[in-house]
């Protein structure tokens, strides 16, 4: 039996995070999906 789940976004939201370091004394950037906070 089919059911209709109605209308799905194909993108949802997601943590995107902007990761810097100097590398040989020049800035290098880096973005990162799917990030999320993991207490130890």
């Amino acid at each position: 039996m089919k059911k209709k789940l109605g209308r799905i976004p194909y993108v949802y939201p997601i943590p995107i995070v902007l990761v810097g370091a100097n590398v040989n004394g020049r800035p290098n950037y880096a973005e990162i999906g799917d990030c999320a906070v993991m207490a130890v």
